[in-house]
């Protein structure tokens, strides 16, 4: 089974990812935001290997074999908000600086051969 750090899982998709494959038997590494919100995805998740309130964290926690980087922002499909070019540059900086941030951490994805990061994204916005 592969152990995976999933950013941004304490609510939405990554927790319903986190879940899965935890519950496949996979050693889930969970992140969230701040502490509260990472216990909230530990009573969520139970049988996850770990929690960590801030993706910094991840360094110290060996490697892994995915990362799935789930965190950052975005306007919601029901969002009143009126999107400008300045909303668009800040939800793009904030994304992209999530998963560079991630990466650069967790020193990449494993150190055995054969391993490709892959980002997958449903929108930047």
């Amino acid at each position: 089974m592969a152990r995976i750090f999933i950013t941004g899982s304490s609510d939405g998709i990554g927790q319903a990812a986190a879940k899965i494959l935890a519950d496949q038997g996979h050693s889930v590494v969970l992140h969230a935001r701040n502490a509260d919100r990472a216990s909230s995805t530990e009573r969520a998740v139970p049988n996850a290997e770990a929690k960590l309130a801030e993706a910094a964290n991840a360094s110290g926690n060996g490697t892994f074999d995915a990362i799935i980087h789930n965190a950052g922002i975005g306007y919601g499909a029901t969002s009143s908000q009126e999107i400008t070019a300045d909303g668009i540059l800040a939800v793009f900086a904030v994304n992209n600086a999530c998963a560079t941030a991630t990466m650069a951490v967790t020193g990449r994805c494993g150190t055995r051969q054969g391993h490709t990061p892959t980002e997958i994204a449903s929108r930047m916005m």
